[in-house]
């Protein structure tokens, strides 16, 4: 069985592929299932910046850098025998 760290690692190498463009991703939660099958990995990121373009109005373009978009949560299963990938799914909160 692998141990948590190496759960984490192999979470967070689906989890960079699947929230490419996004930033700030944060481990959130890690857990081994109760039947010791499962490792699910939980993390967050900011999604990419809305696209600005140059032809949106001047009060468009100034708000947005301000505007923070919400944290999306991704959870990502982990074979606890094997270490394989087994599904990246919306985290609902």
């Amino acid at each position: 069985m692998i141990d948590a760290p190496s759960a984490i690692k192999s979470a967070q190498d689906a989890a960079t592929l699947v929230l490419n463009g996004y930033t700030d991703m944060r481990l959130e939660e890690v857990e081994l299932a109760e039947d010791e099958q499962l490792w699910k990995v939980t993390f967050s990121a900011f999604p990419p910046p809305s696209t600005i373009l140059p032809s949106d109005p001047p009060a468009v373009q100034f708000s947005s850098m301000f505007k923070k978009d919400p944290r999306v949560y991704k959870s990502v299963g982990i074979d606890a025998q094997t270490g394989s990938m087994k599904y990246v799914r919306i985290r609902q909160l």
